[in-house]
C-alpha cells in the first residue's frame, strides 16, 4: 500500500517506488545478450523520474563500460549496476536487496558514502535488505530483524544500541542485575554467565566490579536474537 491504495497494477503509485535485486545474467536470461548502455536505455524509458546525469557520473565512479554485454559482467560489476539504476531511478520509495552483493570492501565503503549523500539531498527513502550488517549500521534510521518470515524485532536503530549490552560476569551478579530486563542467549560458563542483556528507557545500568557491560553492534545483536530464541527470558 501507499498512502493507502494498493501498488499492484498501480501505474500512478508505481511512479514513486523501485525495487532494485539482482539482475540474472545467465546466458540463457533475454537481458544477457544487452550492453550495458542498452540496459540503462531501457531503465530511462520505464522510469519516471530517471537521471541520467546522475547515472553517468556512477557508471563513471565505479568504472562501468557500457558497451560491455552483461553476461560478461562480474558479480561485482553486476551489482554496481543495479545500484546505477536503483540511484539514477530518483524513486521516492528504493528498495535494495542485498545491494552489495559481489562487491570488494572499498566499492561497499564507496555505495554506502553515495548513498548518505543522496539520502541526504533527496530525503527519498531507502528500505535496505542486507546479510552484512555490521558495516551498514550508520546507514539506518530504523532496523528490522527477520528470522524464519518473523519480524524478531523493529526499532529505532540508535535507540537500540543505546539500550543494548552484553554482560557478563559472576553468575549470582549477573542473575541480580538482569531482573525485569530482556535477556537473550544468556550462557553459564563455570561461575560465570554471560548474554544480551536490554533495558527500558530511562534507565541508566552501569558496570560494577563483578559486571561487565560491552556495546553490541547490530550484527552481534542479531545473532543473539536469531541463534538462541529459546534462551529469551
Amino acid at each position: 500500500m501507499l498512502n493507502g491504495e494498493p501498488v499492484w497494477e498501480n501505474k500512478e503509485a508505481l511512479k514513486h517506488i523501485y525495487f532494485a535485486r539482482e539482475i540474472n545474467a545467465a546466458a540463457s536470461s533475454v537481458i544477457s545478450g544487452f550492453k550495458v548502455k542498452e540496459y540503462l536505455k531501457i531503465a530511462s524509458e520505464y522510469l519516471p523520474n530517471w537521471d541520467k546525469e546522475l547515472a553517468e557520473e556512477l557508471i563513471k565512479l565505479f568504472h562501468l563500460d557500457k558497451k560491455k554485454r552483461i553476461v560478461k559482467l562480474s558479480k561485482g560489476m553486476t551489482s554496481m549496476l543495479t545500484i546505477v539504476v536503483a540511484l539514477a531511478s530518483k524513486a521516492e520509495f528504493t528498495f535494495l536487496d542485498e545491494p552489495v552483493a559481489g562487491l570488494d570492501v572499498v566499492a561497499r565503503e564507496r555505495f554506502y558514502r553515495i548513498l548518505l549523500d543522496e539520502f541526504t539531498e533527496s530525503g527519498r527513502t531507502f528500505v535496505i535488505s542486507t546479510h552484512i550488517i555490521e558495516e551498514a549500521e550508520d546507514l539506518f534510521e530504523e532496523v528490522i530483524f527477520l528470522h524464519k518470515g518473523e519480524i524478531l524485532l523493529k526499532e529505532n536503530t540508535q535507540e537500540l544500541l543505546e539500550h543494548t549490552a552484553y554482560i557478563s560476569g559472576k553468575a549470582e551478579e549477573v542473575e541480580e542485575f538482569i531482573k525485569g530486563k530482556q535477556v537473550y542467549g544468556l550462557e553459564k560458563i563455570g561461575r560465570s554467565k554471560g548474554g544480551m542483556v536490554r533495558w527500558s528507557e530511562g534507565e541508566e545500568p552501569e558496570a560494577t566490579e563483578d559486571i561487565t557491560l560491552q556495546k553490541m553492534h547490530l550484527q552481534k545483536i542479531f545473532i543473539s536474537l536469531c541463534g538462541r530464541e529459546d534462551d529469551v527470558e
